[in-house]
């Protein structure tokens, strides 16, 4: 059994809580934003190291990497984000 209608019901939940909170706190100063990767090089998106096929017809034609993703979150935390 896959359980991917699991794991996509909850990635579209916070997309929807995401965009109701920019609704409801843009106007009191705070900035809401959501970074949704697609595949990662992490236990769950290559399983053992392995980087599943699939990932070389992504547009980058590779797996992302954990690095990248935080590299922005830290950039979307910061003041400078704000500019």
């Amino acid at each position: 059994m896959d359980l991917t209608a699991a794991y996509a019901s909850t990635k579209s939940a916070l997309l929807g809580l995401s965009k109701a909170a920019v609704g409801e706190l843009g106007p009191l100063g705070i900035r809401v934003n959501m970074v949704h990767p697609g595949g990662v090089a992490t236990e769950m998106g290559a399983p053992g190291g392995a980087v599943p096929q699939e990932y070389s017809k992504a547009p980058l034609g590779r797996i992302g990497q954990a690095e990248e993703i935080a590299s922005v979150a830290a950039f979307l935390a910061s003041g400078s984000s704000s500019v």
